[in-house]
């Protein structure tokens, strides 16, 4: 008679997987904005602001 596999740590493999991914994926988007952001403010120049401050009349 055959014995069948244990799914339990399977099961506790993909409930890991999820709650590592429900951390980490947020924690890496935040880390990448910054870096980029970082960058952007290194190289570019900043933008003239589209509205003027005084109305045309």
């Amino acid at each position: 008679m055959a014995k069948w596999p244990n799914f339990s740590a399977e099961i506790g493999f993909k409930i890991a997987v999820v709650i590592l991914a429900l951390f980490m994926v947020p924690v890496f988007f935040v880390s990448v904005q910054r870096v980029l952001a970082g960058t952007e403010r290194r190289w570019r120049r900043p933008r003239e602001p589209r509205w003027s401050a005084r109305r045309r009349r």
